[in-house]
């Protein structure tokens, strides 16, 4: 994951998904391309999208935490997403 300027104008045409391989609604259902009109238009409709997808996000990211911390191995679950950063 890296963080993305939707504000650019990069992503005027661009149909990708937010995240290709994120499973939220707003990834599964909208481009890269309507989220930046979305913003570019100061329409609040794009900070709820990005909020679906925000909280998806953290849901998957607790939920490898949790089963590292089951499995007595947050020390390298930890190491490796600062490494990301």
């Amino acid at each position: 994951n890296s963080k993305l300027n939707l504000n650019n104008a990069q992503f005027r045409e661009d149909s990708q998904a937010l995240d290709p391989e994120c499973d939220c609604t707003t990834c599964q259902t909208y481009s890269r391309a309507y989220l930046h009109h979305l913003f570019k238009a100061r329409e609040i409709q794009g900070m709820r999208l990005l909020t679906i997808h925000n909280i998806r996000f953290m849901m998957r990211l607790f939920a490898v935490i949790r089963r590292a911390i089951a499995t007595g191995q947050f020390s390298e679950v930890r190491k490796a997403s600062m490494s990301l950063s």
